[in-house]
């Protein structure tokens, strides 16, 4: 292959990383082009495309790198700017802060409260940036903000989404019950909590769960606008995190 398509590898970067609970793991060699025989290491995580992944699916250090690097940015933005208003924090919130603290969470979705609240606590500590606002509480600071939690915003985008293959990740439930809207889906079987807190298991209860004329939207944004109308008392909701 790698001849073929004129890709050489770098032996030195290659390493093996096993998922799952196997207790056996295998070595494995790479041949270079001078006949010579490398054993490759075993490593028990690997970065793709931003987010890390340990060989137990666990997704804890990556949301702690995540929240280490977004504190270094509240630090760098406390230390520039001597003034901060609620316009100038919304524009430096959402460009620099919010935008790590979203990336990869449809893959990482934390399902713990202990992963829930370091990432909310990294929105907790920048939205402390306004002087105006530091009597207040997290919730009260939320609210003059319009800001909404990340766990809000994590399910939200859950719902929402849109540029996905739905077959791979769901089938229709047998609709001969009397409950519920006419597109419920059917929730397949799983035992481990990664599993079941995957995309394809944790959307399908609140999808369920939804009123008919929602499920029924004939766009994105009219969804988007009644799921906003349903979920308004869920905004600035803090329960399923602290």
């Amino acid at each position: 292959w790698s001849k073929d398509w004129l890709l050489k590898f770098n032996i030195k970067k290659c390493k093996i990383v096993s998922f799952g609970n196997e207790k056996f793991y295998n070595d494995y060699n790479m041949i270079d082009e001078n006949g010579n025989v490398h054993k490759l290491v075993r490593d028990f995580s690997e970065k793709d495309l931003g987010v890390l992944f340990t060989n137990n699916l666990n997704f804890e250090t990556h949301i702690n790198n995540t929240v280490n690097k977004v504190n270094k940015i509240i630090g760098l933005i406390r230390r520039k700017f001597t003034f901060m208003d609620k316009s100038l924090f919304l524009t430096l919130y959402k460009s620099l802060v919010r935008s790590h603290l979203d990336y990869g969470n449809l893959i990482y979705f934390p399902y713990t409260k202990k992963c829930k609240q370091v990432l909310e606590n990294a929105q907790r500590r920048a939205t402390r940036l306004i002087p105006e606002f530091r009597g207040l509480s997290y919730q009260e600071r939320l609210k003059e903000l319009n800001l909404p939690t990340l766990d809000y915003r994590r399910k939200r985008f859950d719902m929402t989404i849109d540029d996905i293959n739905a077959s791979v990740f769901f089938n229709f439930a047998d609709n001969s019950g009397t409950r519920g809207h006419c597109l419920k889906l059917a929730m397949p079987k799983a035992h481990k909590s990664i599993r079941l807190n995957s995309f394809g298991h944790r959307t399908i209860s609140i999808w369920n769960g939804l009123p008919h004329n929602i499920v029924t939207c004939s766009t994105v944004n009219s969804f988007k606008s009644q799921l906003d109308k349903l979920w308004a008392h869920k905004r600035f909701d803090l329960s399923d995190v602290y």
